[in-house]
């Protein structure tokens, strides 16, 4: 897993599987809290018809800076939640330092990767069936 998977992975996670699994490693860690804040960053679309990319607009961010070893862990979610953004980065962190927790923080991940996946699967579904085709009802 490379570290922007991790990062997409951990910005789409559950805080209640990162933060019991985060609290773990700092048992067995000496964690360096560099930074956490919450800011806002501007968001960026494509437009569907010319393909052109535009501000859509400033989203609420939280993000953390931990060091461990003198290895660096980042994270940033989305909204005001700084303990998922310090949790995550955390488990960044861990990775990156190759530590015994390493493995379960990848399965972790992993998991929560198939349980986003599969919600956003439901959620097309539930949407896909409200689709109007205009072609049809042109032809009425």
């Amino acid at each position: 897993m490379t570290r922007e998977e991790r990062f997409e992975i951990i910005a789409i996670s559950c805080k209640e599987s990162l933060v019991p699994l985060a609290e773990e490693v700092r048992k067995s860690l000496e964690v360096k809290v560099i930074k956490q804040n919450v800011a806002l960053v501007m968001m960026q679309a494509v437009d569907s018809v010319e393909r052109e990319i535009f501000n859509l607009g400033e989203v609420l961010v939280s993000e953390a800076w931990v060091e461990v070893n003198g290895e660096l862990g980042y994270s940033q979610v989305l909204g005001d939640d700084i303990e998922k953004a310090l949790a995550g980065a955390i488990l960044d962190v861990v990775c990156e330092i190759k530590h015994p927790l390493r493995e379960k923080v990848i399965k972790t991940l992993n998991r929560e990767k198939i349980y986003y996946e599969k919600a956003k699967a439901k959620e097309y579904a539930r949407i896909k069936s409200t689709r109007v085709e205009f072609e049809a009802m042109a032809k009425r």
